[in-house]
């Protein structure tokens, strides 16, 4: 996970929605935010892969520009917006289970 928000406030989220296993967490108190791709290097270096073998997948356009730096492939989710930089990612969907369906079929082929 990667997120522009504090530890402290990222914990807090994921704890709300029961989400205790995600590893590793980097937030801005670990990796300069925004658009700067040392968070997902430090993510990669954690997993033992390169960028290029990873999706950010984010919903806004500094979320695919911090994976477009980093050499990562992009996702944008949506949300239903009509977003004007939508076509910076490589793919962009507006729900979930659209973005599942459409990368099941990229990603397995």
């Amino acid at each position: 996970m990667l997120t522009r928000n504090s530890r402290a406030a990222a914990a807090a989220v994921l704890r709300r929605c029961g989400l205790t296993t995600f590893d590793p967490i980097v937030t801005r108190d670990d990796a300069p935010s925004s658009r700067k791709p040392e968070g997902i290097w430090r993510i990669c270096k954690t997993w033992g892969v390169a960028p290029g073998e990873v999706l950010m997948l984010g919903d806004y356009l500094y979320d695919v520009q911090v994976g477009r730096n980093a050499g990562a492939r992009t996702a944008l989710l949506t949300h239903g917006r009509d977003w004007p930089f939508a076509a910076e990612a490589e793919f962009a969907f507006a729900t979930f289970a659209e973005g599942i369906e459409m990368l099941s079929r990229d990603l397995a082929g």
